[in-house]
């Protein structure tokens, strides 16, 4: 089944997925594959609600593992960080519902939310140069204007090559 991105819907009723970009198969597996496991960046955009939040930056090993962006400085668990990241420029990929909102992490600010029942997506600002998107439970308190601060949960990092968009690691 080949998917547009306007009939990204119609991936809850196949078994399987081509996704393909300017006529190139990006990638062939189950939704889930796809969803979670994408083979390169343009799959991470290209699928879910919201995209994938996508920032890019440096991986780093100094004593602890982490990702550096402007206005950023997340330690990640050596597990979480692929070999053939270190050092590189990347873009480190996070879904929504991996973005943990909380007392601890980065400083950042609400812009936006948008119930959607069970859940609510927040949409914020840390100062850097692109916006974030988290996926709370839906009787979240949160408002425009509220300072909050955030992690990630490591398990849904993904570093993406910062030249050719593959999947590290």
């Amino acid at each position: 089944m080949y998917v547009t991105h306007d009939q990204a819907e119609a991936m809850t009723m196949a078994d399987r997925i081509m996704v393909m970009q300017a006529g190139r198969i990006q990638q062939l597996g189950t939704p889930l594959e796809i969803y979670r496991q994408p083979a390169n960046l343009f799959v991470a955009s290209f699928f879910g609600m919201p995209v994938m939040n996508t920032i890019q930056g440096q991986v780093y090993n100094h004593g602890t593992h982490g990702f550096r962006a402007p206005q950023l400085d997340l330690e990640l668990p050596a597990k979480a960080v692929p070999e053939t990241a270190l050092g590189q420029e990347v873009y480190l990929g996070v879904r929504a519902e991996h973005v943990v909102l909380g007392s601890n992490g980065v400083p950042g600010k609400v812009a936006l939310t948008e119930p959607l029942g069970d859940t609510t997506l927040v949409f914020f600002h840390y100062g850097g140069d692109t916006p974030l998107v988290a996926k709370v439970d839906g009787d979240c308190a949160y408002r425009a204007g509220d300072p909050i601060h955030f992690s990630c949960n490591p398990s849904g990092v993904l570093f993406f090559d910062a030249h050719n968009g593959a999947r590290l690691g």
